[in-house]
């Protein structure tokens, strides 16, 4: 990108010098071609006339070199200094010229050769363009050095012309002069713009990759830091685009704030901020720990309110800090600052410095993902079964499939331990893909077992997976079942809240054709009644947290309490997951619950197992609990 940049102001700035040097050439050749063919009709050719052309040729070469010079080093530092100093000796050199042949300043070979060398001293200040007013100078005191010399010496005529040529090449250059400064600024516009991200002001990439370059270049250590707005898709989805346009600015504009003043702060796209901070060797202290306790305070600003019309934003944001020396690669920085960042977003604390063990676990993570994704391809995951136990009966009343993931030890990995692997990598949808199709082929395998038939199937599903064919996905197994409501789709409480309407009525549709629809670990969501009322539910599973030791905690008996009153309003059915004591079990017994899930019954097991253990009763008449 930033060669892109330079090519193209280059060449617009070259654009205008052509055009610029044409109006400039016209202007010198203009009174040229009138006087100078007159002073030769009227004096014929001598060797001051030669002298004069030759000198004209030869400064006009030395006024291109110098233009193709300034060219090329694009007026850079020392090509304006030897613009200076080039301009004032040409100047000197042709104020004192005049002065030399008073004695015959009536000659007209003398008279032609002082008017081209003014007409060469003129191109010179028209190639040599001014960037710095005091330029003006020069250019000048040549000029009047011509009308006062003729002036001196009794010329009328020569005094008249070169006062008309005076009087024209000022303005004319003060107008170049201009001009060349409203060229340069529209060519740093171009690449400031190139180099500035629109929206809020910051650096971008490019200006930050210059930033790196020229701390390396000085040999000094930095810092990377690396800044992440929490919840930030959030406030786009509520608040619309415009609001969180509104935070990334005032954002920016407190990053800038609170970090070091030669901070170079970024922004790399969407909620992604940056900023390198060159060492502070000079100040006191540690500078590492210095700048994660100014980071610390610089987060604690972006935590206050934004305002925006008549709401109050609220955003946090998680950073992680590296050190850089020079040499090192920035990708690889940004790369290990943002590993501390995301170990930031998983900690109590809001920002980490970058250390070995956050790479191990890194290289550990993506050969885990690289492992499970050949596990999902290659069908590897398997599906154990838990029991549910109903309330009425004592004996299962169906089975939840579980994930699970054979490892090359040959243990087994439960779900816990990759869901939010595959949620991570995406994979999410095709493990939820390929729970149905191991639900279908459990259902048919029972169609025609007389102990078994009767069992219903649960599997657990993404939100996710709504609106990218899981109604399609979901046709295919039901047209083959001949009891579509024995199948049982969970989604958890917390994740299928947060979709959108569109979603909601795929849900419908779905409960349209047969299968159960169940609100997984209920309670610890929002619990919102309208979100009961209008989805198309069957029932919810009350949550882990509400059940564990409910025989001896009154509040956790109201709350079930009022869970099952709702259920039974809504004609849902309630389910107790987690359930390890038989007291708990006695209990929700009595409040009312339909079912009952946990390691009282039986643990999740390969599906044979669990098979065998559903063919007899869990519960004799509602008191004993059979060993699982």
């Amino acid at each position: 990108m930033g060669g892109t940049t330079t090519s193209f102001s280059r060449t617009a700035f070259l654009q205008i010098r052509v055009v610029q040097s044409r109006i400039g050439a016209a202007l010198l050749l203009l009174p040229t071609a009138v006087i100078g063919p007159t002073l030769l009709w009227n004096t014929g050719v001598n060797t001051d006339i030669l002298f004069g052309i030759g000198s004209c040729f030869a400064l006009a070469a030395a006024v291109l070199l110098g233009a193709i010079l300034a060219d090329r080093f694009e007026y850079d530092n020392l090509a304006s200094e030897l613009d200076i100093l080039v301009r004032w000796s040409l100047a000197l050199l042709f104020s004192v010229i005049p002065w030399l042949d008073l004695e015959s300043p009536g000659q007209a070979g003398s008279s032609l050769l002082m008017f081209f060398l003014l007409a060469i001293q003129t191109a010179v200040n028209f190639e040599f363009v001014s960037r710095r007013s005091r330029l003006l100078g020069p250019f000048i005191l040549g000029q009047v050095s011509y009308p006062i010399a003729f002036l001196a010496a009794g010329n009328a005529t020569m005094t008249g012309l070169t006062l008309l040529w005076t009087a024209t090449s000022i303005p004319a250059y003060v107008l170049r002069s201009h001009n060349e400064r409203a060229a340069l600024d529209l060519v740093e516009g171009h690449r400031r713009s190139a180099r500035v991200d629109t929206l809020t002001g910051l650096a971008n990439r490019v200006a930050l990759i210059e930033a790196v370059q020229q701390t390396f270049a000085q040999g000094r250590r930095a810092h990377l830091v690396a800044f992440d707005l929490d919840e930030f898709k959030a406030v786009n989805d509520t608040y619309g685009h415009g609001a969180g346009d509104a935070v990334l600015i005032e954002v920016a504009r407190r990053l800038t704030a609170g970090l070091p003043e030669r901070s170079t702060v970024a922004r790399l796209g969407g909620d992604e901020f940056v900023a390198w901070v060159p060492w502070q060797a000079e100040v006191a202290g540690n500078p590492t720990e210095r700048l994660v306790s100014q980071v610390e305070e610089t987060l604690s600003l972006i935590g206050e309110g934004i305002q925006h019309g008549a709401h109050s934003l609220r955003t946090m944001a998680s950073a992680g800090v590296t050190v850089a020396t020079p040499g090192d690669d920035l990708d690889e920085l940004l790369n290990e600052a943002d590993m501390a960042m995301y170990w930031s977003k998983g900690s109590a604390q809001q920002v980490t410095l970058f250390d070995a063990q956050m790479r191990f676990d890194a290289m550990h993570r993506v050969a885990e993902e690289q492992r499970f994704r050949e596990a999902i391809d290659m069908g590897s995951i398997i599906f154990w079964g838990q029991p549910i136990i109903g309330a009425a009966t004592g004996r299962a009343s169906g089975m939840e499939l579980l994930a699970r993931w054979p490892q090359p030890d040959g243990s087994v990995a439960h779900a816990a331990s990759f869901i939010g692997l595959a949620r991570e990598t995406g994979l999410e949808i095709e493990l939820g893909r390929q729970a149905l199709v191991a639900a279908k082929e459990l259902l048919l395998r029972w169609a025609d077992d007389p102990d078994l038939r009767h069992l219903e199937v649960n599997v657990n599903l993404s939100p996710k997976h709504l609106g990218q064919g899981l109604l399609g996905d979901i046709n295919a197994v039901v047209r083959d079942l001949p009891d579509p409501g024995r199948l049982g789709l969970e989604f958890g409480e917390a994740e299928l809240i947060d979709e959108t309407r569109e979603v909601f009525i795929e849900l419908a549709q779905i409960r349209a054709a047969g299968p159960r629809i169940l609100i997984d670990d209920f309670g610890v969501g929002y619990s919102s009644l309208t979100y009961l009322r209008t989805l198309p539910i069957t029932g919810v599973k009350v949550d882990p947290s509400f059940v564990t030791d409910i025989h001896k905690d009154p509040k956790k008996q109201a709350l079930t309490s009022a869970i099952l009153g709702l259920a039974k309003a809504l004609e849902l059915t309630v389910t107790a997951e987690g359930v390890s004591a038989a007291e708990d079990y006695q209990r929700l017994r009595t409040l009312g619950v339909h079912a009952a899930q946990g390691n009282l019954f039986a643990s999740s097991s390969p599906l044979t197992i669990c098979e065998t253990r559903a063919r007899s009763p869990f519960v004799d008449l509602g008191t004993t609990i059979r060993a699982a």
